[in-house]
């Protein structure tokens, strides 16, 4: 028997809205500001992360904040015309009801595609994003006493 989907909220969300935040206000304007934690300032609850990690030097905690750093990095490098397009195929990637719906506009960016364009950003994302909902990683203290547990 089939059941209709009912959606359930859970906190475990705010870990999008950090990439969100990370993607959108981080890298795509790294050409014009050199990388320091203040640029977390308009996210207070994700600077709060970013600064535990950094003091306390767990595996997962490190991985995090350098691979974001590194990516940052990578962005500063790229022309203006580049970041607009990963911009929209970011969109595309994260529009699951048109991906689902195997809609024609949405389009999104594979990997292999990236690599044509830039190998050193495509190696540096890929590690990231393969990670980031990795159970070692989201139950670190820091970050399950914000966005939960995927059980919950």
């Amino acid at each position: 028997m089939l059941f209709p989907y009912t959606y359930i909220e859970h906190d475990m969300e705010k870990m999008q809205g950090y990439i969100d935040f990370i993607f959108f206000e981080l890298w795509c304007n790294a050409p014009s500001r050199e990388y320091d934690i203040s640029l977390f300032d308009p996210e207070p609850e994700l600077k709060e992360i970013i600064i535990e990690f950094h003091s306390k030097e767990t595996q997962w905690g490190d991985f995090f904040v350098s691979k974001i750093q590194e990516i940052y990095n990578a962005f500063s490098s790229l022309e203006s015309a580049r970041i607009a397009q990963l911009r929209q195929q970011y969109c595309a990637n994260n529009d699951i009801k048109k991906l689902c719906a195997n809609h024609n506009e949405s389009i999104p960016l594979q990997y292999k595609e990236l690599k044509k364009i830039n190998r050193n950003l495509t190696i540096l994302l890929k590690s990231f994003c393969e990670n980031l909902y990795n159970n070692d990683f989201l139950s670190l203290k820091t970050l399950s006493s914000r966005i939960g547990n995927i059980e919950d």
